[in-house]
């Protein structure tokens, strides 16, 4: 779920899993039982969401060369 609204906060504009990760990191503290919110495991929870209606986008290659 904090996957889902820290896309909402980014009003519904494309962002990476980099980008959500180091928010989820800036905004959550440290406690004894640390989440790992890692780019990679927030790849993975972007990827097999089915209750979100998250897409991935994929950069069109001639946007993408400028």
């Amino acid at each position: 779920e904090a996957v889902f609204r820290t896309v909402l906060a980014n009003k519904n504009k494309p962002i990476s899993a980099v980008a959500i990760s180091q928010k989820l990191k800036n905004s959550w503290p440290v406690n004894t039982y640390p989440r790992d919110m890692s780019p990679k495991v927030i790849q993975s929870l972007l990827k097999n969401m089915k209750e979100y209606p998250i897409k991935t986008i994929i950069p069109n290659e001639s946007h993408a060369a400028k």
